[in-house]
């Protein structure tokens, strides 16, 4: 730690510490303001209390995570990066098992810190609902999109954390393909577009009747490339 910290910035540092160290076990004020070097005034001072300070904590791990989606969700693949983000979310869930419940299965005061973190969530959300309204794929309003990924995505992880299991397991794809398929209407996954694409083409009778005889052949073209993957 570093010694000429400000007494806030090195309580951060010291919850931080021992949430990595114990991250199933929720350190205490005595622990805290030991390791930080300060007196418990200090703490209440800065924070209000300990659960104060270890919202502030999350909040920066969670402002960190949020910095990391969008840097890495940026394919084009509007879709894909849902799915992506789905699995960054629970991922970031299982890795702070103390504090995840705290913000997100609690009912917080607007002004608190935990009440910022969950705005700051479904902020985000809504900025990649909206992309895909946008786009066309979004099959339900945007605010009912957002309270149904909140509820899913907090409902996985909380499942995770009592049960077992990991952001790639067959929980958390299961539940990401029935919110994918109620938000955009859509299979998830290559194998499921390709298979979806072949019931596709299996139904092109009469299609030059439709688009033309030239704009047919396009069509099964590309079709034929997306069922073979390419």
């Amino acid at each position: 730690m570093t010694v000429d910290a400000t007494p806030r910035r090195r309580l951060l540092d010291a919850a931080a510490a021992l949430l990595v160290e114990r991250p199933m076990q929720e350190p205490t004020t005595r622990e805290l303001c030991a390791r930080a070097e300060v007196t418990a005034p200090s703490l209440y001072h800065h924070f209000g209390d300990k659960d104060g300070l270890l919202a502030t904590v999350l909040q920066e791990a969670f402002d960190e995570y949020a910095a990391r989606k969008r840097a890495a969700l940026g394919s084009g693949d509007l879709l894909g990066d849902f799915a992506a983000g789905w699995e960054m979310h629970v991922r970031f869930g299982l890795d702070h098992p103390l504090l995840y419940p705290t913000l997100f299965a609690g009912i917080h005061a607007a002004d608190s810190a935990a009440g910022a973190v969950t705005r700051h969530a479904a902020a985000e959300l809504r900025r990649e609902l909206d992309e895909l309204e946008l786009a066309g794929l979004l099959r339900v309003p945007v605010d009912e999109g957002v309270s149904v990924t909140l509820a899913a995505s907090t409902g996985c992880v909380l499942q995770l954390l009592r049960e077992g299991g990991d952001a790639t397991g067959p929980v958390s794809a299961l539940m990401r393909e029935a919110l994918m398929g109620r938000l955009f209407g859509t299979p998830d996954g290559p194998g499921e577009r390709e298979a979806a694409v072949r019931a596709l083409l299996a139904q092109q009778d009469g299609l030059a009747d439709v688009l033309g005889a030239e704009e047919a052949g396009l069509m099964r073209k590309w079709l034929g490339r997306l069922a073979a993957g390419r």
